[in-house]
Order: C-alpha cells, then structure tokens, then sequence
C-alpha cells in the first residue's frame, strides 16, 4: 500500500513523528505517562505548552521493515523497552 502511494520508509518514518507527536501539556492533561518514567497527568507547568513528546525522536529511531506475501495488511508494532538493542535481518527465500 505504502509503495504504491508512492512513501518510503523514511517517509513513514517522518509521518508517524509527526502524527504522533504532542505538548507536554497535552499529555497531561490527557492522563498519559511521559516516557513510562513517570505517574500519569500531572500539573502543567509553564514551558509544558511549546515542549513537545513524540513516540520516536529523532525518526531515526523507528526502524520500518517490509516482510511477508500477498494475503493482506497486517501492521505490526514492536516495542523493545530498551534502547540497547541492534537491527538485523535475514532474507528469507
């Protein structure tokens, strides 16, 4: 789908940024954690309104792979809980 729409995988990248990223102040006072480190809403504290959370930041950090055949969309998202980690992949024939 993506292929025929023309992105690449930096485009998905960059897109899933941007279309995720929100104010500190927006999250709390949406009840969501900030970076799972901490309890959830809070108090919005100035400079929380122009300071921004995105789930990666930089895009660099989504790591987007193409895999499997023709039977349909079937999105996958992996979060590792670590940033120590590396990519590796295997072409399977």
């Amino acid at each position: 789908m993506f292929v025929d729409a023309g992105w690449s995988k930096e485009d998905i990248s960059q897109a899933l940024v941007q279309r995720t990223t929100r104010s500190t102040a927006w999250v709390k006072s949406n009840g969501w954690m900030i970076g799972g480190r901490y309890e959830r809403g809070g108090a919005i504290e100035p400079g929380d309104e122009s300071r921004e959370l995105a789930i990666a930041a930089p895009a660099n950090n989504l790591h987007v792979v193409t895999c499997g055949g023709p039977a349909g969309n079937f999105p996958v998202y992996l979060y590792t809980y670590s940033h120590q980690f590396e990519i590796a992949s295997v072409k399977i024939g």
